[in-house]
């Protein structure tokens, strides 16, 4: 094995699995989070938050972001790296960077809100609104890239 099928296996393992994550979310853990009153709806969002980055997934996003770094690299560096690898690496990364960009701030913005709080619906409803648009988006791209490397 060389350090390309490393970096390949691994970015398109670790894509497989946050890709999941994310189409599961859109399909089923925001849809239901947005079912339930909006104070068990933010307290249960912010659980999974802090659970999310001490969890199994933190190694996946992180993995996958990384082999799909060393992928580019390795192919900047004039390594041969198949075509469908590096667009796929490049998509993982993007929605990486979606995850970055703008779930992180929106988890974080949730964090600071107390779910007692009296008028805690509309903000919360709002973050959720925005951060499910954003994760749609990421679990497009996250499975897109999921197609391309898999098919290297």
């Amino acid at each position: 094995m060389t350090l390309i099928d490393a970096l390949h296996g691994t970015a398109a393992v670790g894509t497989g699995v946050t890709a999941g994550v994310y189409v599961a979310f859109s399909a089923m853990v925001m849809p239901s989070l947005a079912r339930v009153p909006s104070d068990q709806g933010l307290a249960a969002m912010q659980r999974i938050n802090r659970l999310a980055v001490r969890s199994p997934f933190i190694v996946a996003f992180l993995g996958a972001a990384a082999a799909s770094t060393g992928l580019i690299a390795m192919a900047g560096m004039r390594r041969e790296v198949p075509p469908a690898s590096i667009v796929g690496a490049g998509l993982a990364l993007g929605a990486t960077a979606i995850t970055i960009a703008v779930n992180q701030p929106l988890n974080r913005h949730l964090a600071g809100l107390e779910p007692e709080q009296a008028d805690v619906a509309h903000p919360w409803l709002q973050i959720a609104h925005r951060w499910t648009r954003a994760n749609h988006l990421r679990a497009v791209i996250a499975v897109l890239a999921l197609v391309a490397l898999s098919s290297s």
